[in-house]
């Protein structure tokens, strides 16, 4: 079940046309947090996806969390003129600052709830 602070619903678990599954075997679709559209579209077809496969697959990451290590370069040193990125909402990029960039804070281990994967 997903609970959103109000409304819910049942959402189904699992596969029906598995009965394993391994993230060994997910890796082979890993991408770097930071590829922009054509870069993703690039890797999914050397693996034989195509653009749909590539939406279908990304819909999942629609509700998770994000680890902080993947957002660090978007909120420290981001550039020589800009220390978080430009192109960000001023409001969102301090709130990802204050969850992310905690003094004593392992920034590999930490993560954002409700945030996709990919910012």
């Amino acid at each position: 079940m997903i609970v959103s602070g109000g409304p819910y619903w049942n959402v189904l678990k699992g596969r029906k046309d598995g009965r394993v599954s391994k993230a060994s075997d997910a890796i082979i679709l890993s991408s770097a947090p930071n590829f922009n559209v054509s870069q993703l579209i690039q890797s999914f077809a050397k693996r034989g996806l195509t653009v749909k496969d590539l939406a279908t697959l990304s819909r999942g990451h629609t509700l998770g969390f994000s680890h902080c290590s993947s957002l660090e370069v978007y909120l420290l040193n981001f550039s020589s003129l800009h220390d978080t990125d430009p192109s960000m909402n001023a409001e969102f990029a301090l709130d990802l600052r204050k969850k992310c960039l905690k003094p004593n804070h392992n920034h590999n281990a930490g993560t954002v709830p409700g945030l996709n994967s990919s910012v």
